[in-house]
């Protein structure tokens, strides 16, 4: 429960409502932008995210009765099921005083709150024979699968080849490939909406 707690008190400062501040408040974002300067910036990104929460936590634990009456914030609910909007609105509070003494450590947490809310492409593979390949703007491989399904794959990025097609990659055409690919939002002008692309990252070709 504490821990679901500290990740609350995170997005609660993310959030960074407008809130009225006592005198008291600068004490606490000064002890919890110490504490958070004392960590090693080696850490890994989900436990840094964790550390910041309890450098709030324990910054703001003494002044708990002045929080309670002040912003009604009840440290007894830690352990509760109430943790959940103790924490987001103590992080929304203690965050606001942070940023005029420790903005950069404060633009890492947001930075990695971020990155951690776009979930990572997930790479896929298909295979079957390359019937059409143009190269407009970018290069678009035409695939026919042995069902007889035909999609497009689009060259958009580094790929990952065996063999160095970079120069001849005209030379795929009717032979027989593995592509690995991740899907990537695009915003398409023909049809004025976003729509999913098939991202190449990598081909193999099955027969020289």
């Amino acid at each position: 429960m504490l821990n679901k707690f500290v990740c609350c008190v995170v997005v609660g400062f993310l959030a960074l409502n407008p809130l009225f501040s006592q005198s008291y408040m600068d004490e606490i974002a000064k002890k919890a932008c110490q504490c958070m300067s004392e960590k090693n910036e080696e850490t890994r990104d989900e436990q840094f995210v964790i550390e910041f929460g309890l450098c709030i936590i324990s910054a703001a634990e003494p002044y708990k009765k002045r929080l309670k009456k002040d912003y009604k914030i009840n440290f007894d609910n830690i352990f509760t099921e109430d943790s959940e909007n103790t924490g987001e609105r103590l992080g929304a509070i203690v965050g606001m005083k942070m940023v005029s003494y420790c903005p950069d450590l404060l633009l890492k947490v947001a930075q990695i709150g971020e990155s951690e809310s776009t979930p990572p492409a997930l790479e896929q593979s298909v295979f079957g024979k390359v019937v059409n390949i143009e190269d407009d703007v970018f290069v678009v491989v035409t695939l026919k699968e042995k069902s007889g399904k035909i999609s497009k794959y689009y060259w958009l990025t580094f790929v990952e080849l065996k063999y160095d097609f970079t120069e001849n990659y005209s030379s795929l055409k009717d032979k027989d490939v593995i592509i690995e690919y991740e899907q990537h939002e695009f915003f398409d002008p023909k049809i004025k909406e976003y729509r999913y692309f098939s991202v190449i990252t990598s081909i193999e070709l099955l027969e020289l």
